[in-house]
């Protein structure tokens, strides 16, 4: 099970809907063309499955700043589209992360907002999967704070990425 987002209002009525909980027991989709922020969301703090951030106007994600724990992966973007995120900021209180998946974000300059997380147990995808990189995300020091990926280690396709000076801590993967 997982809770799919389709539409700014229903992300607006999340609490009406699904009660003023700070815990999903799965997973939360957001994929709707007409999304640009979750504030309804502010009262998360745990999502038990993947954040699916796949709105493509998604620009704003100051609702998601209480969020500490996402169990699942965190998917910015997809091979369908990207969404229009500029940076991660918001979730610098999430210490937990299951995966990463960082697709066709074609304004994403950073994941400075990551810079709480120390491991990663499962994949982390930054681009490519056959050309859904993120042409303007220069740099990943916000994951310097990471020490060891469990799974697939793969980055490609970010045209503006210089170096990777954000892995310095890292010391294992797979």
């Amino acid at each position: 099970g997982k809770i799919t987002l389709i539409n700014q209002a229903q992300v607006d009525n999340f609490a009406t809907t699904y009660g003023t909980c700070d815990t999903t027991p799965y997973g939360l989709t957001i994929d709707g063309s007409d999304i640009t922020q979750v504030d309804a969301l502010s009262a998360l703090v745990t999502i038990k499955g993947d954040l699916k951030l796949y709105a493509p106007a998604l620009a704003d994600l100051t609702g998601l700043a209480n969020l500490e724990t996402i169990e699942g992966a965190l998917h910015v973007g997809s091979t369908s589209a990207g969404t229009s995120l500029v940076n991660v900021d918001a979730l610098s209180k999430v210490t937990t992360l299951g995966a990463l998946v960082v697709y066709n974000n074609d304004l994403l300059e950073d994941l400075d907002g990551l810079s709480g997380v120390t491991r990663i147990a499962g994949d982390v995808l930054i681009g490519d999967d056959y050309y859904y990189g993120n042409p303007r995300l220069s740099q990943l020091d916000g994951l310097a704070n990471v020490t060891s990926i469990g799974g697939d280690f793969v980055i490609g396709d970010n045209s503006a990425l210089t170096d990777l000076n954000g892995f310095i801590g890292l010391s294992s993967v797979g």
